[in-house]
């Protein structure tokens, strides 16, 4: 592929231009269809770690709360058969 730029300038600013629109076309998707582009994945990304993050922080109360249960649980019997 010949990356140079073409030698009249008519032709360079169309080849300038439509090297933009592939960038643009590449960053946020073509108009019209399901193509989210490069910033409509990292928005889907975004939203999907969100919804991970609260998913872990519950799992970390309810594995706390099971730790702490286990815990009293066991002092409680050592408490009891300990006499």
């Amino acid at each position: 592929m010949d990356n140079r730029l073409p030698q009249d300038s008519a032709k360079t600013i169309d080849a300038i231009w439509l090297t933009v629109q592939e960038i643009k076309q590449g960053l946020y998707g073509v108009p019209n269809t399901d193509d989210r582009g490069l910033c409509g994945d990292v928005r889907e990304q975004g939203k999907i770690i969100a919804k991970n993050s609260n998913h872990i922080r519950r799992l970390w109360i309810a594995v706390a709360i099971l730790a702490s249960s286990i815990g009293g649980g066991i002092y409680g019997a050592i408490e009891v058969f300990a006499r």
